[in-house]
């Protein structure tokens, strides 16, 4: 009796399609990767007219027992229990409480809607929409692009433009990114699907994720009250594995996880953008 690879597929592609906002994690392949980046998903609150979200993430634990959740203090401006215990850590002048705060520090991340204009649709035809999460480094080769006023709004459904990403290497050590965008403008609907027809844009813009609600597709990336991220941090739930004490920075396993800079956003030479300027205002900088 052989494997039905058809149901094998079917059911990988419903476990990653949450409630029909397609496959949650995008992952550059080694080599070549030729992408769109989707337009804004909304034109209200902190992240009105802006083509990704800015989170911070608090990774605890090690190996397979790693796991990360929202920084409250970076992302929400709030109080975090994960940021007042690293503020204590760093108090003891204990050089291993040293480096533990270090490694609880909020990670900067961004995520954004994207077609992989290499699998743009499901078998069925319905838009592949994904989600990617990267950092500052890849953040700055698309802001770059935006500011340039020979380029713009690179997300533009119309008059937006290829997205080249080449990846080298396969570790948190060796991985960078090598980001450029095509030279002409080209709307989603001009680009061809795997049947050769061209794609249906008004269907890809209505499968877009609100990336407001990223916490009903992945719970790592749900808001926490103060005593649950606590708990979380303590591993005194069942949200986090069991451990003794917190421990230092993960082993990352999954390639969609590697930093590609662990620093800040830095300074742009010239003025400040629209963009800049909103995602900077929206953390609070």
């Amino acid at each position: 009796m052989g494997i039905d690879l058809n149901k094998i597929k079917q059911i990988f592609d419903d476990a990653n399609s949450k409630a029909g906002a397609g496959i949650w994690r995008f992952t550059p392949k080694a080599g070549d990767n030729s992408l769109r980046l989707m337009p804004p998903w909304t034109d209200e609150g902190d992240w009105a007219n802006l083509p990704m979200r800015r989170i911070f993430v608090h990774w605890v634990g090690s190996g397979q027992n790693a796991d990360k959740r929202l920084c409250l203090k970076k992302t929400f401006g709030e109080p975090c229990p994960v940021c007042d215990e690293a503020a204590k850590l760093r108090g003891t002048g204990s050089p291993a409480d040293a480096a533990l705060a270090s490694s609880l520090r909020p990670q900067e991340k961004y995520i954004s809607n994207v077609v992989d204009l290499n699998d743009p649709v499901y078998d069925d035809g319905r838009p592949k929409m994904q989600l990617w999460e990267y950092g500052p480094m890849i953040y700055n080769g698309l802001a770059t692009y935006i500011m340039d006023a020979e380029y713009g709004d690179i997300s533009d459904p119309d008059e937006g433009f290829t997205i080249k990403l080449t990846r080298k290497g396969t570790n948190m050590s060796d991985t960078r990114y090598d980001i450029r965008c095509g030279r002409a403008p080209m709307a989603i609907g001009d680009y061809p699907g795997p049947d050769g027809k061209k794609l249906d844009q008004a269907a890809f813009l209505s499968a877009m994720t609100d990336l407001d609600k990223i916490g009903e597709i992945d719970d790592r990336f749900a808001k926490l009250p103060y005593d649950a991220m606590q708990q979380w941090y303590l591993g005194t739930t069942d949200i986090a594995p069991t451990m003794s004490a917190p421990v230092a920075a993960p082993m990352i396993t999954d390639a969609g996880d590697l930093p590609d800079s662990m620093d800040d956003i830095p300074a742009f030479s010239g003025a400040e953008s629209d963009i800049e300027s909103k995602l900077r205002a929206a953390a609070g900088n």
